[in-house]
């Protein structure tokens, strides 16, 4: 243990014989005289003799005035908790100064120091206390909440061995005791074992009963630090990776307790006896015995086992422990359905754990290596698959997956693994591998195709309009009864077709090329996909072209088609005669659902004729009545006009007979009231038979205007158009169209009138 001596803080402090004292070889500095009988330090001033006048009852001390802090290195410190046997050992550094500026430091540093042993013992003796009260305090915080001591030092952030909580309490302890603001010191707890350790250990083992093979057991154990002294009383080399001492230590442990316990065991002796699952009593398990073993020895050299597993290599006890996980791909293993001979494949990912040994001893045998037990495995799990898919169909397979094949195979496995060797399966993936025909299937689905209908007058010996209707259609799925008929149209799309000639793709890589300028290699996927989606339009295109001649053939049979469509009623239920008759060809033909999505019929030729005359004849109508509504305006306001100069005039001549006194005020007045009333009335009457001529002229009119050549020369053809209007009593309109006779109501002519 290094001590603290005078010489090492003499830099700071230091007793003097005032008889001998030298200021010159001092240094500057403040001269502090200490009373052993009042026990008080005092600055010491005046002349030079009174300084230093020798006084019985006095020591003196001299503080050098130093502007740097004074480091003293490697000093020893040891705490001790005596009820439990606890020590640590410390190598501590520190630094102090004197602020020069307060004179109370120089006095409370010779107070504090004063010792008839010398400064450097009291100073030691100071920070041990210091250490010993902070540490103490440490320690029974940590008993109350039940933590280790050693916790403090394992903290992140802080240097290994070091306690950033330990180093500022004891600082601030010693700075109280000196009475001075300087002092830091860093405390090094020495010897400091690893707070975790990860322990792999692998032991050799022979097995009496099988020969010229040599298994591993693999141990592996986390351990905790727990007991500080035992620790200690290992001393393990601290010059050394205190580490790898450690590890080596308990590998060697491991080592015998696996030796001890699997010694001279035979193969399904072994099997049966190692695992708690395995055995009755699960104390007596091989693994268990191994663990307490290692227990025991970890905890002599100061520390726990939080973690502990051990594991032989041989493949059943691998089943038993950890299982083991297999996988299946189309690459590995290909099926056949009942009515296909398309290959198909699962996606399947299984873990298998073995909870007894007894069921599956006719599947592994000693001589099996891992490798050979996991082919038998998986042959039969592939069995298992086989069974269920050979009795499925290709439909099944490919569109009901989930629905119809899902659970049979879960409990095919089930039956094979878990009923007949005692496996416990957890099926973790299981998806169909699709055929390239759902893929085909599935670009089909939800793409909108147009297509267009021309229905000729068949039924009337062409004698009426040709109506055309424009519509789109998309694939909803599968008919369930049509997968073979689906397969058997090839347009290309699967690579094994034979219309991936050669000669096809160069044509559809220039096509491309040609079109958009853009170079394909025909062995790209690229390309692929480019060759794919032509085959797919090829597909819908003739699906479109079938639901168009099916259904033109069977509205060609109808006789007024024309006129029985006109309606939007009627284009609804062709609609759905027409779905009704794509749906028939493309089960029959593809074994496919389509949807009418849009569905529209256009305007017969006749019908747009129609149209024009109609907007001819109106437009004439509104040109005439906006001439005569202006004429008539002008009429009525020059007639009310002349009526109010009349009145005013009338006004004046009674006024004047007033005046003159040929009548009475009242006679006057009544004679306005019944004159003004009488024209008003007159002027109304008036103006009614000018609306009503006005309105029997526009409508006579009109026809004269249709007559007239600047409108007639907008239509196909000319007619008497005197033939097809006139004007009834109660103003309705009634006209003729080309084909069938048609009213315009008296709504319409209101309507076309008031616009």
């Amino acid at each position: 243990m290094t001590m603290l001596t005078d010489q090492m803080i003499s830099t700071v402090i230091r007793e003097v014989d005032t008889t001998k004292f030298n200021s010159e070889a001092h240094g500057p500095g403040q001269l502090v005289s200490y009373n052993l009988k009042h026990k008080s330090a005092s600055i010491r001033e005046g002349s030079f003799f009174d300084r230093f006048k020798f006084k019985k009852n006095e020591a003196f001390y001299f503080l050098k005035s130093n502007s740097k802090a004074v480091i003293i290195e490697n000093i020893t410190f040891t705490w001790k908790e005596g009820t439990n046997n606890i020590a640590l050992d410390f190598l501590a550094t520190f630094q102090f100064k004197i602020d020069t500026k307060n004179l109370d430091e120089y006095k409370s540093l010779v107070e504090s120091l004063h010792n008839p042993q010398g400064v450097g013992i009291a100073l030691y003796e100071i920070i041990d206390g210091c250490v010993d009260q902070v540490l103490s305090d440490i320690y029974r915080r940590s008993q109350t909440h039940g933590e280790d001591l050693l916790s403090i030092f394992y903290k992140a952030g802080v240097l290994h061995h070091d306690s950033i909580e330990l180093n500022n309490a004891v600082s601030q302890a010693v700075q109280s005791k000196l009475g001075i603001t300087n002092f830091n010191i860093g405390l090094h707890l020495i010897d400091l074992p690893p707070q975790y350790l990860e322990i792999k250990c692998e032991t050799p083992l022979d097995i009496r009963d099988v020969e010229n093979r040599t298994y591993k057991v693999k141990t592996k154990a986390d351990i905790e630090i727990s007991n500080y002294q035992l620790y200690k009383i290992q001393r393990f080399d601290s010059n050394k990776d205190i580490n790898k001492a450690i590890e080596a230590s308990i590998k060697q442990d491991i080592d015998r307790a696996v030796r001890k316990h699997v010694f001279n065991f035979g193969y399904f002796d072994l099997i049966e006896s190692f695992y708690t699952s395995t055995v009755s009593n699960a104390s007596q398990a091989i693994s268990k015995l191994i663990e307490a073993d290692i227990k025991t020895m970890v905890a002599n050299k100061g520390y726990s086992i939080k973690l502990f597993h051990t594991l032989c290599d041989i493949p059943p006890l691998v089943l038993i422990d950890q299982g083991m996980r297999f996988t299946m791909s189309q690459e590995s293993h290909q099926f056949k359905t009942k009515d296909s001979n398309l290959p198909i494949g699962l996606n399947l990912t299984l873990s298998l754990h073995l909870s007894s040994f007894k069921k599956v001893k006719s599947l592994i045998k000693p001589e099996h290596d891992t490798d050979r037990i996991r082919s038998d495995i998986m042959s039969q799990i592939a069995m298992a698959c086989n069974d269920v898919l050979t009795s499925a169909s290709i439909y099944e397979f490919d569109l009901v997956f989930d629905e119809s094949l899902r659970q049979p195979l879960i409990d095919s496995l089930h039956t094979n693994l878990t009923d007949k060797y005692g496996f416990s399966v957890e099926i973790i993936t299981m998806q169909p591998i699709l055929s390239e025909n759902k893929e085909r299937l599935d670009a089909l689905i939800n793409e909108s195709r147009p297509f267009a209908l021309e229905i000729s007058a068949q039924a009337d010996s062409g004698d009426r309009d040709i109506v055309n209707y424009e519509g789109a259609f998309i694939v909803t799925g599968m008919d369930q009864q049509g997968y073979h008929r689906f397969v058997s149209k090839d347009y290309g799309f699967c690579k094994s077709s034979s219309k991936r000639s050669d000669i096809a793709y160069k044509k559809l890589a220039s096509a491309i090329k040609n079109g958009t300028g853009q170079s394909f290699d025909i062995n790209s996927e690229s390309f692929e996909q480019e060759w794919k989606r032509h085959c797919i339009d090829i597909e819908l295109q003739n699906i479109a072209s079938g639901i168009q001649t099916n259904a033109e053939e069977y509205f060609s049979k109808e006789s007024e088609v024309a006129a029985k469509t006109r309606h939007s009623k009627a284009s609804e239920q062709l609609r759905d005669i027409t779905e009704g008759i794509g749906l028939t060809f493309t089960r029959a033909e593809f074994g496919l659902e389509i949807e009418v999505t849009q569905f529209k019929r256009l305007d017969t030729d006749t019908e747009k004729e129609n149209a024009s005359v109609r907007d001819l004849k109106r437009e004439n109508r509104r040109i005439y009545l906006e001439n005569d509504a202006k004429e008539l305006k002008d009429k009525l306001e020059s007639d009310a006009a002349y009526r109010n100069q009349a009145l005013d005039l009338k006004s004046k001549a009674l006024n004047q007979a007033y005046a003159e006194d040929d009548l009475s005020r009242e006679d006057i007045e009544r004679e306005i009231r019944h004159n003004d009333s009488n024209d008003r009335d007159a002027l109304f009457e008036e103006l009614e038979q000018e609306r009503n001529k006005s309105i029997a002229l526009t409508n006579s009119e009109e026809t004269s205007l249709l007559d007239d050549n600047r409108y007639t020369a907008h239509l196909d053809h000319k007619k008497d158009y005197r033939n097809h209007a006139s004007l009834s009593n109660d103003q309705e309109i009634k006209t003729r169209s080309l084909d069938s006779p048609k009213a315009f109501t008296k709504a319409d002519t209101t309507e076309d009138t008031e616009s």
